[in-house]
């Protein structure tokens, strides 16, 4: 389905403001991101489009706004969590001296992801997703054998 998916245009003209429709977008995203562990802008995203909430130019925007939030909140909930590794820096599950490092190597290869994003259309965004889920289901596949 992800090699056939049609591209969804919303401008802002278009735009509904439908609250009760964001908040059930929201609610569906945090049951489905925190049950499967997935980013939610994988749900977020094709449904805030869907519903016709967010232009295609902020939908981004939206999704990385809610991500900051929900960052938050997750890092103040396994802070608080027991602590389960006995590694200096660690407060309940958050690693503080490990985190930095990530965060660093981010930020060094944001500039490549920016570009990257400018370069993917619609039809090779599909192309690289599904390519993604093939090799992340054979790699499923193969655990089970």
């Amino acid at each position: 389905r992800t090699f056939l998916l049609k591209e969804r245009r919303v401008e802002e003209t278009d735009v509904r403001k439908r609250a009760p429709i964001a908040v059930a977008i929201g609610f569906v995203t945090g049951i489905v991101a925190g049950a499967t562990g997935t980013g939610g802008g994988a749900i977020l995203v094709p449904l805030a489009l869907w519903a016709g909430i967010v232009s295609n130019t902020r939908v981004v925007a939206l999704s990385n706004t809610v991500m900051v939030a929900t960052c938050a909140a997750g890092a103040l909930a396994h802070a608080l969590a027991p602590q389960t590794t006995p590694f200096d820096y660690t407060i309940g599950q958050v690693d503080f001296a490990l985190a930095p490092l990530v965060f660093i190597g981010a930020q060094l290869v944001r500039p490549a992801g920016r570009r990257i994003n400018a370069w993917l259309t619609l039809p090779r965004r599909r192309v690289v997703m599904g390519l993604l889920l093939v090799v992340i289901a054979v790699r499923l596949v193969l655990r089970i054998v």
